[in-house]
């Protein structure tokens, strides 16, 4: 029945990877408890749960990939059926500004650290120490 609606499974996800985008982008974004966001929110749920729901009953169809790994019928076509990777293509976008975002303070506050030989004394050690912190 939903093998029909096959042709609607890949603007569905485009739709939703932008909602995503649109959410979690750092440039742009709606503000945090905004209705505007909420209603994003919502519609980039429904629309990725619709998206899993009519690409898992694709998988009927008689041009579908044959997948030889055991388990259950679920998880195999999610994580061995190349059209799955619509499904991926949100995750990905916001796992990738996720780590953009987190990286982008130590990026701004790199600091160089000089490594010290290694001194066998301890005066040594201790006047190489100084002379470093002067130099910060």
């Amino acid at each position: 029945m939903l093998a029909r609606y096959r042709q609607f499974v890949v603007p569905l996800a485009i739709v939703a990877a932008g909602v995503l985008f649109y959410m979690e982008n750092p440039w742009f974004f709606p503000a945090d408890g905004s209705t505007e966001r909420q209603v994003a929110t919502v519609a980039f749920w429904i629309l990725a749960i619709a998206v899993l729901v009519l690409m898992f009953e694709d998988r009927h169809a008689a041009d579908a990939q044959t997948v030889e790994v055991e388990g259950p019928a679920f998880t195999r076509y999610l994580f061995s059926n190349t059209r799955a990777g619509l499904f991926w293509l949100p995750v990905r976008i916001f796992l990738s500004f996720e780590w953009i975002g987190a990286a982008g303070p130590r990026l701004h506050h790199v600091r160089v650290v000089p490594r010290l030989p290694p001194v066998p004394h301890r005066q040594q050690r201790a006047g190489l120490v100084r002379l470093a912190d002067r130099a910060r």
